[in-house]
C-alpha cells in the first residue's frame, strides 16, 4: 500500500548498467553473464526485483521509471510486469550513469 503522504513522490530505478563487475558471479549463478540488476543473487528475486519492491511501500508502481538498456530487454521486461509499460525508459545503450 502506498503512503498518502507521498502521492506526489516519483521513483526512478536505473537499470541500465552493462554489469561487468559481477559478471564471473552472475555467470557461475545464472549460467550466463547476466547484469547483476536482472540476476537473483540472494533469494528468489533478482536485485531490480527487490529494489521495486523495497520502494513500493513509499512509491506507487504508477510514479515508478525504470531505465534499461536496450540490449537487455528480454531480461527486463519479464521483471517488469508491476510497471505500466511507459514506465520503462529504453536507453538506446549504455553511456554509464555520468
Amino acid at each position: 500500500m502506498t503512503n498518502l503522504n507521498n502521492q506526489r513522490l516519483w521513483g526512478l530505478v536505473l537499470a541500465g548498467g552493462d554489469g561487468t563487475r559481477l559478471q564471473a558471479l552472475t555467470r557461475l549463478l545464472a549460467g550466463a553473464p547476466i547484469p547483476k540488476q536482472y540476476c537473483r543473487i540472494v533469494g528468489e528475486r533478482s536485485l531490480l526485483e527487490t529494489t521495486l519492491a523495497r520502494i513500493r511501500p513509499v512509491v506507487a508502481p504508477e510514479r515508478t521509471m525504470v531505465i534499461v538498456n536496450r540490449a537487455h530487454l528480454d531480461l527486463a521486461r519479464p521483471q517488469l510486469g508491476s510497471l505500466p509499460a511507459s514506465n520503462v525508459l529504453v536507453q538506446p545503450r549504455n553511456l554509464d550513469t555520468g
